[in-house]
């Protein structure tokens, strides 16, 4: 079986002294795993942006990963820690969480769009939204367009942690010790409430993936994020 496409490194691990064992998330296919020569020539890092050719007999084994790189990152990313850390939670989320060979073209999409946000300051809403599309394409989705309990549209002020539903205010109102707010920044790239959204996805993703153990990197960026909550411009 043979893979000709295009994908995002998302994970690399030492296998010998002159082969590696890489992950990289794919326009067509997915998550794809198999082994490669390490080269000097032809480096690569989190979330470069490679051609790929991937073989192996049968589709269930590792098979082996030749690469070209296609767009590395800005250099201006190397300076930049909290971007760093963005690139290594999206990485991390996707090697962990998604299954190998199968298609998540709409998930694809929004990876690119945060890595085209990654070139500039107004980065984070494209991120929030790469968490929210996850949560969605592995069926965890919140539903934030109508009242979970009325269906109404309007006034919709808290989220269910049960549901991941939007909630109304008339209805949630003898709830609301139990229910989340609902922060603007799910909608309005100019809020100024992300950790609270972030908050939230990280609730939703640890309860359905990673057994209420929140994963480490992704806790250091939010970290990270509340540290320097002024200097960040949210849209």
């Amino acid at each position: 079986m043979r893979i000709n496409d295009e994908g995002y490194l998302i994970q690399q691990r030492a296998f010998s002294e002159n082969k590696l064992l890489l992950s990289f998330f794919t326009k067509e296919y997915g998550r794809v795993n198999g082994m490669a020569r390490i080269s000097r020539k032809n480096p690569v890092d989190l979330l470069y942006l490679c051609q790929i050719r991937w073989s192996a007999k049968l589709d269930h084994q590792l098979g082996f990963i030749e690469h070209n790189l296609m767009r590395a990152p800005p250099p201006s990313l190397m300076n930049d820690y909290t971007k760093l850390l963005a690139v290594q939670s999206i990485s991390a989320l996707l090697s962990t969480l998604l299954v190998e060979h199968h298609p998540y073209p709409t998930l694809f999409e929004t990876v690119t769009t945060v890595y085209e946000a990654l070139h500039g300051d107004r980065w984070l809403y494209a991120y929030m939204q790469f968490e929210k599309t996850l949560l969605e394409q592995l069926g965890f989705g919140l539903d934030l367009t109508q009242c979970a309990s009325t269906g109404a549209r309007d006034n919709l002020i808290y989220i269910s942690p049960k549901s991941g539903r939007a909630v109304c205010s008339k209805a949630g109102e003898p709830y609301k010790d139990k229910l989340f707010p609902l922060p603007r920044f799910f909608k309005d790239p100019l809020a100024t409430d992300a950790p609270e959204a972030l908050h939230i996805l990280r609730y939703f993703l640890t309860k359905n993936f990673f057994e209420n153990k929140p994963l480490l990197v992704r806790q250091t960026l939010c970290d990270r994020i509340n540290e320097k909550l002024n200097d960040i411009h949210y849209a």
